[in-house]
């Protein structure tokens, strides 16, 4: 009919610019969402990149640090039974004293041993060669002997009824190589008790009654210094 309107004529047709956004908007959005979730998705990607570069860290310092993947606890180079058993024996001349005996007799023949072995009697006051001794106690030792003292023993001077310092010592070399000792390990030498003896091939006895007995004899006087001491040898 002419002239009559169309029934959709109020309505204008959509443009062709219209009609592509119409078009493209589903794809925008789907894009926009997609490009949320890739940035949420990098962000818990890096995130757990870190928690693991964390953990990483951590499992790498543990590895450093050498802690014990059983026991929890640090451990040095050394651990385990064999290696340590071999740190303690590599060490046993480090935990003697080269200028004194050890007040443990069990510790004696290995003192004994590290002595000659180190060459720890150039730390001392020696004879330059073995000599008889004219002493109360020579019957004891009749052969020429070689007497070392410890730098304290060759310091003391003593006066009648005084004691030497606990740590004085002595060796005596005889002939055929043997070595003895005495050693004060107590401050009052308690008629011999105060002292360890020790016999050439043997350890320590501490209150050894067959050195005591003689060596109990040896008082201040010419030539002899007393308190179970017969010979000294002073520092030049």
């Amino acid at each position: 009919m002419t002239g009559a309107m169309h029934p959709h004529a109020s309505v204008a047709p959509r443009s062709a610019a219209s009609r592509s956004w119409f078009h493209r908007a589903p794809k925008k959005i789907t894009e926009f969402w997609r490009g949320r979730n890739h940035r949420s998705a990098c962000s818990v990607a890096g995130l757990m990149i870190a928690r693991s570069a964390l953990a990483f860290g951590a499992l790498s310092l543990t590895n450093l640090l050498g802690c014990s993947g059983d026991g929890g606890g640090l451990t040095d180079g050394n651990s385990g039974a064999e290696g340590g058993a071999q740190s303690d024996e590599g060490n046993v001349d480090d935990a003697l004293d080269p200028l004194t005996p050890p007040s443990d007799p069990e510790l004696m023949a290995e003192w004994k041993a590290a002595f000659v072995k180190n060459g720890w009697e150039s730390q001392w006051i020696c004879e330059a060669e073995g000599t008889t001794k004219t002493l109360p106690a020579s019957s004891a030792h009749p052969q020429p002997t070689r007497v070392c003292s410890n730098p304290l023993l060759a310091e003391q001077t003593l006066e009648v009824g005084q004691q030497l310092p606990r740590g004085v010592a002595a060796v005596k070399f005889i002939p055929d190589g043997g070595m003895y000792v005495e050693v004060k390990v107590e401050a009052d030498s308690a008629g011999g008790d105060g002292w360890i003896w020790s016999a050439p091939g043997g350890g320590g006895t501490k209150g050894w009654r067959t050195c005591t007995g003689c060596h109990g004899a040896a008082a201040p006087s010419a030539g002899i210094l007393g308190d179970y001491v017969y010979v000294q040898l002073r520092a030049m």
